[in-house]
């Protein structure tokens, strides 16, 4: 083993390495929600100030990522707003809520038993009041998503980040900003080409280092683990915080592909018996239930230890987050999601907070 990496490493020069340096308001005004609630005898209230303030409220904050997220999740939200503000009894709101959530990507599964715990709730207090209706639904959703919640904590020294998705997911561009975010933090940086399948991504790696001035590391090695191998004992020589892997994205149909995301993850294991310190699965947002079965597959390759879900700031729904939280029973072995990318910017990654989720889902 020695004796093979020392003549790789003969290979490896410095030259090699990159040293780099809301959601929109309802366009009716307060009058217009006083008119249709209270056209609905069943529901009605005149709480109408609550819905003003809040509106209020959330429109003091559209330059936060909070703002954004709302932006995001407006296609969504806006559809919940008007069911909560137009229903004829509680049962036709439960359907039209059941028809939302099942095609935001929520599945119908997850769907039911957050319907089966509202409908227990609205029963049990005997309330036909929309906005109480929907805080009822604010709560279950927050208990259901705040398992996600969930922070990276960098205990070694280097601290392995191996990453891995599907074709497409924005995973490469989701590393750069991951390198970035630690960077700002005070932490060194070691960026790591592994995805030798595909030129175009150790290209773009690079030229995220050199825009970033952080260190690419990159051979001319057609075998991944014989990258990820070097660039570990290149990172400990250079007295590096945190490595981060890129790997190949792949499909899960891609036996050869998934074979050699494993075999990177042993080579990595035999170096430091604990790495990867955090394998993280990278997620497109708006790839709705498919997701589900690509976590799987992935899962059972590399011990996925939390979540980056990507490309929220397009049409994405928002409903596969609430399907991810239910993929584990009670929670006990459940996935964390650690950020949610909203743009193409570096510093377009934030930590994901349940609160401000489901409050940009539902207002």
């Amino acid at each position: 083993m020695f004796k093979f990496f020392k003549k790789k490493s003969s290979d490896i020069k410095d030259k090699e390495l990159i040293d780099c340096n809301n959601l929109e308001k309802i366009q009716d005004d307060s009058k217009s929600h006083h008119g249709t609630i209270k056209n609905n005898n069943l529901n009605y209230t005149d709480n109408i100030e609550y819905v003003s303030s809040l509106e209020s409220e959330y429109s003091n904050i559209d330059n936060s990522w909070f703002g954004f997220l709302r932006k995001s999740l407006s296609n969504t939200s806006k559809k919940l707003s008007k069911i909560f503000y137009n229903f004829k009894s509680n049962e036709d709101l439960f359907e039209n809520l059941e028809d939302i959530l099942i095609t935001s990507d929520v599945g119908y599964k997850t769907t039911e038993k957050i319907l089966s715990k509202l409908k227990d709730k609205v029963k049990k207090e005997k309330t036909s009041d929309p906005i109480h209706i929907k805080n009822l639904l604010r709560a279950i959703l927050i208990d259901q998503l705040k398992p996600l919640e969930s922070s990276v904590n960098i205990n070694k020294k280097p601290f392995i980040i191996l990453t891995s998705g599907s074709n497409g997911v924005g995973k490469t561009t989701s590393i750069a900003k991951l390198a970035y975010h630690f960077k700002k933090s005070g932490l060194s940086v070691l960026l790591v080409a592994a995805d030798t399948f595909r030129a175009a991504a150790c290209e773009q790696l690079k030229n995220w280092g050199i825009r970033n001035d952080i260190p690419v590391f990159h051979t001319d090695s057609p075998d991944p683990s014989s990258v990820v191998f070097d660039s570990i004992h290149y990172g400990k020589s250079k007295n590096i915080d945190i490595i981060i892997i890129d790997t190949a994205g792949r499909l899960t149909s891609n036996q050869n592909l998934m074979a050699q995301l494993g075999k990177i993850k042993k080579v990595i294991s035999k170096i430091d018996n604990d790495a990867p310190h955090e394998s993280i699965f990278v997620v497109d947002g708006n790839m709705g239930q498919s997701v589900l079965l690509q976590l799987e597959s992935f899962n059972s390759i590399v011990n996925v230890s939390g979540l980056i879900i990507t490309k929220l700031d397009g049409t994405a729904k928002g409903g596969i987050l609430v399907a991810i939280s239910d993929m584990f029973e009670n929670h006990s072995n459940i996935i964390p999601v650690y950020w949610v990318g909203l743009g193409e910017g570096i510093s377009d990654l934030y930590e994901f907070k349940a609160v401000e989720f489901v409050d940009a889902l539902l207002n």
